[in-house]
């Protein structure tokens, strides 16, 4: 019988842990796809998302806006027993925090021998989850929304005054991407660089002998935020079996790479150039 509790132990405990949390932050009401479910995110609070076993890893996530237009195209690192925070800034959903799972704390049940502290926070746990349940006015919360991003929107009279040198460049800086983003490491914590196929030939890019970016055609670029270091890049036609180029890439935090390829120009460094040494 012990033995038995003790397994019925074990496989609770690895159940809590199979899990994986998604928490997304928003600086504007926008409507977040994940698994194909739309979340609509309106303020800072945000909404959580839970991914059973074998559901989390790589999360490809598109972000609209509450007309149904889409932002933004990327995918997210969710990893197991973690949770990730992931917020909607600057036009990009970027990765802000990662947090091991906590396991929910066991509460008492109320009795009569809980008194003072323990009595007043059980009450306001009850109290809690009674307005939780009260019905919610799902058009009303949508209209308050659409007008919050509208608010948001309105365009801001233009000024005469030139903005200073410095001011210029952080604005260029937060101009959104026209390409996929994606993130194996969170943002500012490793190196970027940016895959640009100079043609409309399907591709397969393969990074440290996995696939990294499968081109087909639909965005000719995309940005990668990976772990800074060497990394060995090869770039094939779609079916794997001619190699166009190939090489070593040095990627450095603060030191962005663009790699332009195509199928009759090989890969091709800028930005940084000396950073890509292809093999002989």
């Amino acid at each position: 019988m012990r033995l038995f509790l003790l397994l019925l132990t074990i496989l609770g405990s690895s159940k809590a842990h199979a899990e994986a949390r998604l928490h997304l932050t928003t600086d504007r009401p926008v409507v977040i796809v994940v698994n194909m479910i739309p979340h609509t995110v309106g303020d800072s609070a945000g909404t959580s998302i839970t991914f059973g076993d074998s559901k989390e890893g790589n999360q490809r996530i598109p972000v609209r806006n509450l007309v149904g237009q889409e932002l933004w195209q990327g995918t997210l690192l969710v990893k197991r027993g973690m949770l990730t925070t992931a917020r909607w800034q600057n036009k990009e959903l970027v990765v802000v925090d990662e947090q091991p799972l906590k396991r929910a704390p066991k509460y008492r049940p109320y009795n009569s021998k809980n008194t003072g502290a323990s009595t007043a926070r059980t009450s306001q746990q009850l109290r809690d989850l009674a307005n939780q349940n009260q019905p919610v006015d799902a058009d009303a919360q949508l209209l308050d929304l659409v007008a919050a991003q509208d608010e948001t929107l309105a365009p801001v009279p233009a000024s005469t005054d030139a903005p200073p040198p410095e001011t210029a460049t952080a604005s260029a800086a937060t101009e959104p991407f026209d390409g996929e983003v994606r993130l194996l490491v969170p943002v500012g914590s490793g190196a970027v660089i940016t895959l640009v196929s100079r043609e409309r030939s399907w591709s397969n890019v393969w990074m440290d002998g996995q696939l990294l970016w499968e081109y087909r055609g639909k965005s000719q670029r995309i940005r990668i935020h990976l772990p800074a270091g060497p990394h060995q890049l090869e770039f094939k036609d779609f079916q794997d079996r001619n190699t166009w180029a190939a090489g070593t890439l040095q990627t450095a935090p603060h030191a962005p790479v663009e790699i332009r390829f195509g199928m009759s120009t090989g890969a091709e460094a800028f930005e940084t150039p000396e950073a890509w040494a292809p093999n002989n």
